[in-house]
């Protein structure tokens, strides 16, 4: 007899393969779920409770009351399943997890989503690439950003205004066009100086 585990919707039921049976399906909520992960990862070794608040709320902050009310649910759930397991608190010292029974737990469905999880990765990569405009703008954002701290503030405020930059590249378009029509000229007035000299 085996416990399966669908990662997927965080369900347990309980099977046994010779008679071909599943037993009623139960449900965890996220904390609970993890938290039993834990403990199925370490049968019958004592889990301090602060590693178990870390595994049931990773990057939370949460005391001990929530992992007591969080025990006594999944405690409540596993009865429901089977009274094969056992959840002990030993106090000072922390919880551990009892299967004297010796009942296997089961992964349901993980190849399935693990290519899920790979088709997934593959789209979010598809759709980054079909945005560049995204990565111009973060790469734009990060240069404004050191501009700022190389700059005094008066010289930021100047040249991170639209105006100035308007005003700056009208005037070297200006230039440049001055130039491109005057060239002849210039060149005469180098050729007369040279004569003169000369």
């Amino acid at each position: 007899m085996f416990v399966l585990i669908d990662k997927a919707r965080r369900q347990l039921s309980f099977a046994n393969p010779i008679a071909g049976f599943k037993n009623q399906t139960i449900e965890l909520n996220r904390s609970e779920f993890n938290l039993l992960l834990a403990f199925i990862e370490s049968i019958d070794v004592v889990i301090d409770k602060n590693h178990l608040i870390e595994q049931g709320w990773p990057g939370r902050i949460v005391g001990e009351n929530s992992l007591a009310v969080a025990i006594m649910k999944l405690r409540k759930k596993l009865e429901e399943l089977s009274d094969s397991f056992e959840i002990n608190n030993l106090p000072g010292e922390g919880y551990v997890f009892l299967n004297p029974k010796k009942i296997e737990f089961s992964f349901q469905n993980e190849k399935k989503h693990s290519q899920m999880d790979e088709k997934q990765n593959d789209e979010i990569t598809e759709s980054l690439l079909n945005k560049p405009h995204q990565k111009q703008k973060s790469a734009f954002q990060s240069v404004q950003e050191n501009l700022k701290c190389i700059l005094p503030q008066p010289l930021y405020a100047l040249f991170s205004t639209k105006l100035f930059w308007e005003v700056t590249i009208a005037l070297l378009f200006g230039f440049i066009t001055f130039y491109m029509i005057y060239q002849e000229a210039f060149e005469c007035f180098d050729c007369f100086g040279v004569t003169n000299y000369g």
